[in-house]
Formats: structure tokens, C-alpha cells, sequence
């Protein structure tokens, strides 16, 4: 049989991928790239990334790829891949665009009509689809660059997490860094205030809907639920599942599990960190860079507050020393909230 998933981010989709196959017993799968069978991974979390990548799914981007993916496929047994919009460098190159910055709503365009096509050719492949969804409930989830494999606008690999970031940012705010670079703002806590100043983190993604027969699951439910989700995935596949795999698939899946939990940890809590800085509560804290970007973003835009951050190269560790280090924000801003 044939199976597809689908998802619109980064959400899960690899390493449901790997389980469908790791909980059927099997120990290899037709890899569409490599034209053979390879050895399944019997821990895709394994190799140290902050994701399930150590599983090389099929991972075509796009309608006209799906298609060629499920058209090559000739032989029995197990065929499954993971679907994806049509990359935005694709789209860029398939359709001559440029500047991004200017006809980026053409870009997101592109991209809902082929997804709507790519639909139609899992349908009329029968394959049994798998809507990994909700990537719009939760978007302060994907403040880190969670994969590095490829650039989202031009061609090739970022060398980092930063070497991505440094990519939208040259488009989308590139006067703002030349301005704040002219004026030698560049110590950590001006790049901080300045990205508070030019993120959008609550800009929602548009859900998608599949109009085909298929399994939608909630990632939240995947990430919190999984043995469940699971057992809910493959017998809607009609897929049995190997009791001695059960046992040790919890155990890959508790690992995996934790990327999520620690990166959900910071949507669940973000408003209060906001309302305890405000308010003078006390409430321990531990932030990344980014997610300092974020609060000193909200305390802008939706309390008209700043924060004294000159020389404070890293939050202090409880929200009431932020509180003694507020002020009125005095940037011009657009009305966002």
C-alpha cells in the first residue's frame, strides 16, 4: 500500500514516518531517491539533531514531485512518503520571481495552488493520506530553526541555524539591520530590541484542508498522546502492530517526545512571563535569545513598555528584576494587536 503524509511545517512528520514503518516490524524501506531498499533506523533520535532526522524519509516537495515519487514506485509491500508544500526556492525558480520582499503574497499563492494539486494526486494515486496538522494553533513553536538542510528562498544549505535567520532577515528587514549597523547598534542587546521591533510571532499560518479522504491529527495531540495517535494511525491504515516494536518504539518515542515538550514549554508560558514582568510577580525564568526577543516584543507592542536592556547581555533569571528595568516605549510602531 501507499501512504502519505502531509504536513505544512516542521511538525512531526518524519518521525511518524519512521514509526509507521518501525511499528510494522519492518527492518528496511524503499528509499525513492536512492532507487533500493535500505536499513530502517531503529532510533531515528539518535543522532543527535534536534528532530527525528536520522530516518531519510521520502520527502517530496511539491505536486509534480509526489507524483513522480508514486509513479516510480512499482514494487509490493509498505510504500510510504512525507509530503511537503512546494518549496519557496522552487516556486522562485520554477517562476522567475524576484524581489522576494515584493511578491512574496505571489510566492504564498504559488504555493496554496500546488498544494491543493498535490492533494489531488495522492487521491489519484489511492494512497492513504495522514494530515499531520495544527501548525497555526502554536506558532511561538517554531521561534528556532528546527531544520538546517536547505534555505527557504534560494538554493543550497545554510551552514547554521544563524546562516538561515541571517537569510530572512536580509530580505524582509534588510534597511533595518543597515540602519542599526550605521548607527553602531550592534551589541547583543540592540540586535535584541531590534528584532523585538520587526517580528511578527503570533502571524498565523493558514490551516490546510485536505477535501479527500484522509486522517487529520492534531501535532499537539501526536507530541502529548502518541501512543494513542498511534494506535489510531494504524488502524485506520489497517496496519498491525508488532507487540515486541510497541515497547521498543515508547522508549524512541520518549526521547523524541522531549524535543517538543521543551520547546512547548516556553508557548505555555509566555503570556504569564509578559503579565509577571508587568505586574512585578515573581516567576523564575531561563530564556534563549529568541525568546527574549519575544517578550521584549510583546512589552512593546501590546503594553507600550520597553525595557533599560543597555549592556544586559542576557535576561536576569527572574521576571521581577525585569520589572524594575521597564520603561515607556518610545519607537513609532504600527498597530499589530
Amino acid at each position: 500500500m501507499k501512504v502519505c503524509i502531509f504536513t505544512g511545517r516542521s511538525i512531526g512528520g518524519t518521525f511518524l514516518d519512521w514509526s509507521i514503518h518501525f511499528l510494522t516490524g519492518q527492518t528496511q524501506y524503499f528509499s525513492s531517491k536512492q532507487n533500493q531498499y535500505i536499513l530502517l533506523s531503529q532510533n531515528p533520535v539518535s543522532f543527535g539533531q534536534p528532530n527525528a532526522h536520522g530516518h531519510l524519509k521520502n520527502h517530496p516537495s511539491g505536486s509534480d514531485e509526489t507524483k513522480n515519487y508514486l509513479d516510480a514506485y512499482n514494487s509490493t509491500g509498505l510504500y510510504s512518503l512525507y509530503a511537503f508544500p512546494f518549496h519557496p526556492s522552487k516556486i522562485i525558480e520554477k517562476y522567475k520571481i524576484a524581489p522576494v520582499k515584493e511578491n512574496f503574497e505571489q510566492i504564498k499563492q504559488h504555493q496554496l495552488d500546488d498544494t491543493k494539486k498535490l492533494f489531488s494526486v495522492m487521491s489519484e494515486h489511492g494512497s492513504a493520506t495522514v494530515h499531520l496538522a495544527g501548525e497555526s494553533f502554536v506558532p511561538l513553536y517554531f521561534l528556532n530553526v528546527r531544520d538546517t538542510s536547505t534555505f527557504i528562498f534560494k538554493t543550497g544549505s545554510p551552514v547554521s541555524a544563524a546562516d538561515k535567520k541571517n537569510e530572512f532577515e536580509s530580505i524582509f528587514f534588510g534597511n533595518s539591520v543597515k540602519t542599526w549597523n550605521t548607527m553602531n547598534l550592534t551589541n547583543s542587546w540592540d540586535i535584541r530590541e531590534r528584532d523585538a521591533l520587526n517580528i511578527r510571532p503570533l502571524d498565523l499560518i493558514p490551516e490546510h484542508y485536505i477535501p479527500y479522504p484522509h486522517l487529520r491529527i492534531d501535532c499537539r495531540e501526536f507530541w502529548h498522546n502518541g501512543i494513542d495517535v498511534m494506535n489510531r494511525t494504524m488502524d485506520y491504515l489497517k496496519l498491525n502492530i508488532m507487540p515486541d516494536r510497541l515497547e521498543q518504539w515508547k522508549n524512541v518515542y520518549y526521547q523524541w517526545q522531549k524535543i517538543h515538550i521543551k520547546s512547548m514549554e516556553f508557548v505555555y508560558n509566555c503570556d504569564h512571563i509578559v503579565s509577571a514582568i508587568v505586574n512585578n510577580w515573581d516567576y523564575a525564568i531561563n530564556l534563549t535569545f529568541e525568546q527574549e526577543v519575544v517578550i521584549q516584543h510583546f512589552l512593546i507592542y501590546q503594553y507600550g513598555l520597553n525595557l533599560k536592556t543597555w549592556q544586559l547581555e542576557k535576561f536576569p533569571n527572574n521576571t521581577n528584576q525585569l520589572h524594575n528595568l521597564l520603561e515607556s516605549n518610545t519607537h513609532q510602531i504600527p498597530r499589530i494587536y
